[in-house]
């Protein structure tokens, strides 16, 4: 995992969250082209047999681009794409369930909400995890803000990666990586903007100057 992901973020600093669109293999592509090294795919609501055809084509075009491609909540479609991981949310399988089918080589993060949520997918053997709303998100309504703060707090006190997410764009993300998160997943500044690509562009312009340091994501302590 840590060879995957490595804690200097240079290729989970920005992930794109696709799949809700009619053609997410064309944001994907402009987002990549951009620098993008993550996508991850969501296409809840779509019927699978849909789902695992632009899981399938999202993984063509992110080895493309020698990017890592996850897919959302679904086992069956990670392992049938050949995704190079999964991630699953606080309503999903449980981490040790999935990680008796997935390859051992394959991640498996966790979404969390707060410091023992964080812990506890740690515990569950999550290889990163997802940690926010960092900020309000118009995605996601109802969920509550965890704030910048505690973000940093899981990225101290968390021994795996950690990536912040929820309300983050080109305002606030060097605050993801001043609480040295590995890295910042987006999903409604990219998928609302009719360029997707410059919308990338325009989240990477803050980061571009940061050390490395700043955003490795490494907790000193446990």
């Amino acid at each position: 995992m840590k060879e995957r992901m490595p804690r200097n973020g240079t290729k989970w600093k920005l992930c794109v969250i696709v799949g809700g669109e009619a053609d997410p293999h064309q944001t994907a592509e402009a987002v990549l082209k951009e620098g993008a090294g993550v996508i991850q795919y969501r296409g809840k609501g779509k019927p699978g047999r849909v789902q695992l055809r632009e899981a399938a084509e999202l993984r063509v075009l992110t080895r493309q681009y020698g990017a890592d491609l996850v897919i959302n909540d679904r086992l069956d479609i990670a392992m049938l794409s050949d995704a190079d991981g999964l991630h699953l949310g606080a309503e999903d399988l449980p981490v040790p369930a999935a990680r008796r089918f997935l390859d051992p080589g394959r991640m498996i993060g966790a979404t969390a909400h707060s410091l023992y949520e964080a812990r506890q997918a740690e515990k569950d053997g999550a290889d990163y995890i997802g940690f926010g709303s960092v900020f309000a998100t118009r995605s996601k309504k109802g969920v509550p803000v965890s704030g910048v703060e505690a973000l940093e707090e899981a990225v101290r006190k968390v021994g795996v990666p950690v990536i912040g997410i929820g309300g983050i764009t080109p305002m606030n993300i060097r605050e993801v990586f001043k609480a040295r998160a590995a890295g910042a997943a987006v999903l409604s500044f990219v998928s609302g903007s009719s360029h997707p690509g410059g919308a990338v562009r325009a989240l990477l312009k803050p980061i571009r100057g940061l050390s490395t340091e700043s955003g490795d994501g490494h907790a000193g302590s446990h």
